[in-house]
């Protein structure tokens, strides 16, 4: 099965968008419209403690941020550790041209907060030549991996000509002298290989 490229075609989106083309027939894209927040909630049928734990941003040195598991939190501060609110609010970047070329697709975003003058980041991938996992994290920016929410259950999905993909894991992670348990893509279909500790999850949509 072919692996989809979401980086190289949220980059090859990215750049179409900057060009300034004089060709009345090429389309235009329709302007994002950010959603309501959300909380990103865990499911695992493997893993008890990371079941209804939700997802944390959490710096991993400026301006990068990783998706952290709220497990990890009260492991390290205690069962009663309440993340600020600002750092668990998400949100979906929609338009109705997106993902037909040369328009991005939807992308999923985070607000630094207000008076910090700093854009919202979008949701990427830190790929790897020698692991079959790719770290998520956060950049400010709009392009994005192409995301959306599947219809049935409100998972968070990845979208690629027309089909969509659920391959989220929670691994133990180093960025640069940042380790975590957070949010993972895996490249295959099993486990992913090179990284410690990581279980399967569903990552879930909980309106705020």
């Amino acid at each position: 099965m072919r692996l989809p490229t979401f980086t190289f075609l949220s980059l090859l989106g990215a750049l179409s968008l900057a060009q300034d083309s004089s060709d009345p027939t090429e389309p235009s894209c329709a302007p994002y419209t950010k959603s309501a927040p959300f909380h990103l909630r865990l499911r695992s049928s493997d893993s008890a403690r990371l079941n209804n734990t939700i997802l944390i941003s959490s710096h991993a040195g400026p301006p990068f941020r990783q998706l952290v598991t709220s497990a990890w939190y009260a492991d390290k501060y205690g069962q009663d550790y309440v993340p600020n609110e600002v750092s668990t609010r998400f949100y979906l970047n929609s338009s109705a041209s997106a993902g037909t070329y040369p328009c991005p697709g939807d992308n999923l975003v985070w607000e630094w907060g207000p008076g910090t003058g700093i854009a919202d980041s979008s949701l990427l991938f830190k790929e790897s030549r020698v692991r079959s996992g790719w770290m998520a994290y956060l950049y400010p920016g709009p392009s994005g991996e192409s995301v959306g929410f599947d219809a049935a259950a409100g998972r968070l999905v990845l979208e690629e000509d027309g089909s969509e993909w659920s391959r989220w894991w929670i691994c133990r992670t180093v960025w640069a002298t940042y380790q975590y348990e957070s949010l993972v893509w895996g490249v295959g279909e099993g486990k992913p290989e090179g990284l410690e500790g990581c279980e399967k999850v569903e990552v879930l949509r909980e309106w705020v």
